[in-house]
């Protein structure tokens, strides 16, 4: 029973090591599906979170900023895939073609698996790229093909997005702010044209000032010059000296002194109106300053305040692209996506320590007595273990007791 033995326990010794092989291939094969399983279920998520904020955010600019920004895969499982054209088929045939030869690239000899290292080192996701195979296929194997739908319903985004969103509301805003900031400035504007047109009227009757008063100097002058001559004539005529030299030398001092009389009250008149037009114009001017001030000053806040309610969208714009909800794998480890296991790792470390025990305690029975494969096995008595394991009930396996007890 010794040989059998040896037989049984080199069978079983062997059997656990496969099927421990078998079962670290699987467990590694298992964590990384997990890894690329918890990647998917987070990047759907994430993609759900971005469509969400730019379809509140950016209204009817939404999809097409998602579709440039999302790959295509994840873009149609949100909003669907429209069916298929002539062109669309021809592209499709060229994508299918193209996939497989990768997909052949890294086919194992067996031909019923792939080289999952050497494509992850080359960038290659393998069931990404055999998914999009399958539904390539799929869709020019129908020749009446309809598209598929989406995460989202496309009646109900349709009417989500009138209006532009949240930004485009801003954008309204914005330019309902400026509007009513042309109104304003419009407004000003025609109050001042008004107030100069109350301060030049005021000067429309300037240049008729003093006219009456200037006849009034010049009659009562005439008056006075008459009269002072006849005075002076009378006076010379009762003296005997109406005929002499001294009747013009009178009258021609009374013309003068008259003359000079009329000329300062004409003088203090025109300087009245001077002064009126002079401090006509002052104001007048004065008030044009004063406009013009203010209106630089209201422009300017108006400028302002319109540059600010312009800005608001685009700042909120930049705002949630920036967040974490467009950069999802900012800050995070993303080790736990990546497992660091190895299938054929795993099998290989179970079958290197099976065939490392086997042979150390094979090598070290020959080394101590010279025995051959037989007599290292039997070197032991049937209650002790000779390094090759235990049956399933607990009994060490032995192996056939040659050369000695």
């Amino acid at each position: 029973m010794g040989l059998l033995d040896g037989i049984i326990g080199g069978v079983l010794g062997i059997g656990g090591a496969a099927l421990g092989a078998e079962s670290a291939r699987e467990g590694a094969q298992a964590q990384i599906q997990a890894g690329r399983d918890a990647q998917k279920l987070y990047t759907n998520e994430t993609d759900l979170g971005q469509a969400r904020a730019l379809l509140f955010a950016m209204g009817d600019q939404a999809l097409p900023y998602l579709q440039a920004t999302l790959p295509r895969d994840r873009y149609q499982r949100l909003f669907g895939r429209p069916a298929a054209t002539a062109e669309d088929r021809t592209r499709f045939q060229t994508e299918l073609d193209q996939a497989r030869q990768t997909l052949a690239r890294y086919k194992t000899s067996g031909g019923n698996g792939y080289l999952d290292n050497a494509a992850r080192a080359a960038g290659v996701d393998i069931p990404a790229l055999t998914a999009r195979v399958g539904e390539l296929q799929q869709i020019l194997d129908n020749p009446n093909d309809t598209g598929s739908p989406g995460v989202f319903d496309s009646n109900a985004i349709s009417g989500m997005t009138q209006g532009g969103g949240y930004l485009g509301q801003l954008g309204t805003l914005a330019g309902q702010f400026a509007d009513r900031g042309a109104t304003t400035m419009a407004d000003f504007n025609r109050d001042t044209s008004r107030l100069e047109g109350m301060g030049q009227s005021m000067g429309l009757g300037l240049s008729t000032y003093g006219d009456s008063e200037r006849a009034r100097v010049r009659r009562e002058g005439k008056e006075t010059n008459k009269a002072m001559d006849r005075a002076a004539v009378a006076r010379l005529n009762a003296s005997g000296l109406g005929q002499s030299t001294l009747t013009a030398n009178a009258l021609s001092e009374n013309a003068r002194r008259v003359g000079n009389d009329t000329s300062d009250k004409l003088g203090r008149i025109n300087d009245a109106q001077f002064d009126r037009g002079l401090g006509i114009q002052q104001a007048n001017l004065g008030l044009a300053t004063d406009r013009a001030t203010r209106r630089t000053g209201l422009q300017g806040t108006l400028n302002d305040q319109e540059y600010q309610y312009g800005i608001a969208p685009l700042a909120a714009k930049q705002s949630l692209l920036t967040s974490n909800v467009f950069q999802p794998f900012l800050g995070q480890s993303t080790t736990q996506y990546f497992p660091g296991v190895s299938p054929s790792a795993s099998a290989g470390n179970t079958w290197g320590s099976f065939m490392g025990g086997t042979g150390g305690l094979l090598a070290g029975n020959a080394m101590a007595g010279g025995q051959g494969l037989f007599g290292s096995l039997g070197s032991g008595s049937r209650g002790q273990s000779n390094g090759l394991g235990n049956l399933p009930n607990g009994v060490p396996i032995q192996g056939p007791l040659y050369g000695g007890g």
